[in-house]
């Protein structure tokens, strides 16, 4: 699981039961978590994965990278 502290702990509880084996659904998933919890600090989940997709070459690259980001700010947030 690519989410830690607070944030999988929301997430799991928003998305219990059996969570997808492939990355790319996984990740719509958790895409999803944050875009519902709106702005992580001064930006939206959807910011920030156009910020990584402008500075990376993939879309996995970029997703993963704005998760780690996104998961970092939530939990900083939520302490």
């Amino acid at each position: 699981m690519k989410l830690t502290g607070k944030s999988k702990e929301e997430f799991l509880k928003q998305f219990y039961g059996e969570l997808p084996v492939n990355e790319t659904m996984l990740n719509a998933l958790i895409l999803e978590f944050f875009d519902t919890r709106g702005h992580i600090g001064e930006e939206t989940i959807i910011q920030i994965l156009i910020n990584e997709l402008i500075a990376n070459r993939s879309i996995l690259e970029a997703t993963n990278s704005a998760i780690e980001k996104a998961n970092e700010i939530f939990n900083l947030n939520n302490k």
